[in-house]
């Protein structure tokens, strides 16, 4: 997958793999090697890496709280509003590597290996309506389940320069029973961003709950 040729129309499905890989995307377990969050804290946790066939990476780091016991840290605070990069959530760029065995975050959530669909037309025709992919994906458009919530949100990274890179969905229970300590369940990740190259990449972010 070329990070060059993500785009709004195409969308590339993935799923989560009941195994594992040390390399290429997974999420879970251990961040890869040399990897650490862009704002440091004894709160933070690794969510994922999507690679990309430029040879980086780009790894998810958050420190929110999804239990709701430390008030200024609650997911709920977060959810359905645009969030720049911050102690709460980022994403680091780096050349593609290994997981580490001495990681410098430890995650919440089970590890897998990420498995990638074919290319596929982004907008589905679903009751009557076409609506983009409501699935975990790279590039297409953010699927929107409650308009009144967060399609403000998604207009303001829009007009801000911003397209989605990926979208997080939380794995289906029964296609993907293994899956344990998915951080928006129920909800959505999408990452968005700006820029031409993997030096100068901006980003911004939506919990869609």
């Amino acid at each position: 997958m070329r990070f060059c040729e993500v785009r709004e129309e195409i969308c590339v499905p993935f799923s989560y793999s009941e195994g594992d890989t040390m390399r290429g995307s997974f999420i879970g377990g251990p961040a890869p090697q040399s990897v650490s969050p862009q704002f440091p804290s004894s709160h933070q946790k690794y969510f994922g890496t999507i690679g990309f066939d430029e040879g980086f990476g780009v790894s998810i780091f958050y420190s929110l709280d999804i239990r709701g016991e430390a008030e200024e840290r609650d997911i709920l605070r977060f959810n359905n509003r645009v969030l720049y990069p911050s102690i709460a959530i980022s994403a680091v760029v780096h050349p593609e590597a290994e997981r580490a065995r001495n990681p410098c975050a430890p995650s919440e959530l089970s590890s897998h290996a990420i498995v990638f669909g074919a290319p596929s037309e982004d907008l589905l025709w679903i009751d009557r309506v076409w609506m983009p992919s409501p699935g975990s994906k790279v590039g297409g458009r953010p699927v929107v389940d409650n308009t009144a919530l967060v399609e403000s949100a998604f207009a303001q990274v829009e007009k801000g320069g911003y397209h989605q890179l990926f979208q997080f969905d939380t794995p289906n229970p029964t296609a993907c029973p293994y899956v344990r300590g998915f951080p928006w369940d129920p909800g959505w990740l999408h990452v968005f961003v700006r820029g031409r190259s993997p030096e100068d990449l901006e980003f911004a972010f939506v919990i869609q709950q």
